[in-house]
């Protein structure tokens, strides 16, 4: 199953601290929600309890750092596609440079 969303925020824009406290910026927030309602949209099924595989191709305007990426990604794809996170037993990152239609696309496989 494939499901494309917008690139995240660079982990500079989703998480802030406070004192000791992490928390999400409004931009982090905002991107998450709107990729569970795209996640939703493609996935008519019950969130798998089975091992999964987990594939992003980060197509980008620029090169840039984008493991941080991959929690946000897993984090909203939780209760969806999957019931949680760590069934995910191999997350495989790949860059690619596209400067008219940046993008990512997730491949999830069972």
């Amino acid at each position: 199953m494939k499901i494309v969303l917008p690139n995240p925020p660079s982990d500079n824009h989703l998480y802030g601290m406070r004192g000791k406290t992490r928390f999400m910026y409004k931009e982090g927030k905002e991107w998450k929600e709107n990729a569970q309602m795209i996640a939703k949209s493609k996935w008519k099924k019950k969130p798998t309890t089975k091992p999964l595989t987990m594939t992003i191709n980060f197509y980008l305007k620029r090169d840039r750092d984008v493991h941080g990426s991959g929690k946000l990604i897993a984090d909203s794809l939780e209760g969806i596609v999957y019931v949680n996170d760590k069934q995910i037993k191999k997350m495989i990152f790949e860059k690619f440079i596209d400067k008219d239609n940046p993008r990512i696309e997730i491949e999830i496989i069972i």
